[in-house]
């Protein structure tokens, strides 16, 4: 599967890690994803960190696009 891009603004954002991401992971595991990776023009605005907890579960990860206006 090919890798969805980050959008710039979703970079300005430090990256969890550690027990922040086993936390984030073992919810989805249990729950799965409860909310969708906003996207905008192809590239992931929100929710980089579940977007990489979905795929390393192998749960399909739920879009839906940006609908804002700045």
């Amino acid at each position: 599967m090919t890798r969805l891009p980050l959008h710039p603004l979703c970079e300005m954002f430090p990256r969890i890690n550690g027990s922040d991401m086993d936390d984030l992971r073992d919810d989805i595991a249990r729950r799965g994803l409860d909310q969708p990776i906003v996207l905008c023009d192809g590239a992931i605005l929100d929710g980089r960190h579940r977007y990489d907890a979905c795929l390393e579960l192998d749960v399909s990860p739920v879009f839906t696009e940006y609908q804002g206006d700045d």
